[in-house]
C-alpha cells in the first residue's frame, strides 16, 4: 500500500533536510504506537476492524461505494502505518 502521507507532503518537503524528515517520520511512527498500543487504543482498533476491515463496500449507489471504500482505505492506511512503526522499532 502506498504511503498516503508521502503523497500529501511531497511538495512541501523540497527544502527539508533528509535527516530531519527521517527524524520526523520516526517520531510520528512512535506516536502511532504510543496511542494504539494502549488498552484504549486496542479497543479502538478492534472497533475499526469490525466496522471497516471485512465489510462489503459495494452499494447500488456508486457514491456510497466510493464513500465506503474511502473509509476502508483510512483504516487500511492506519494498519499499514502501525505495521511500519513496529518494523521500524525492531530494525532500530
Amino acid at each position: 500500500m502506498a504511503d498516503w502521507r508521502v503523497e500529501l507532503h511531497e511538495e512541501d518537503e523540497g527544502d527539508e533536510d533528509e535527516a530531519a524528515r527521517i527524524l520526523r517520520e520516526k517520531e510520528t511512527l512512535g506516536a502511532y504506537l504510543s496511542v494504539f498500543e494502549t488498552e484504549a487504543g486496542q479497543k479502538v482498533l478492534a472497533d475499526l476492524r469490525e466496522c471497516y476491515h471485512d465489510v462489503e463496500s459495494f452499494s447500488e449507489n456508486p457514491y456510497q461505494t466510493a464513500f465506503k471504500e474511502g473509509q476502508r482505505h483510512v483504516y487500511l492506511a492506519l494498519i499499514d502505518t502501525l505495521a511500519r512503526a513496529e518494523q521500524e522499532i525492531r530494525s532500530g
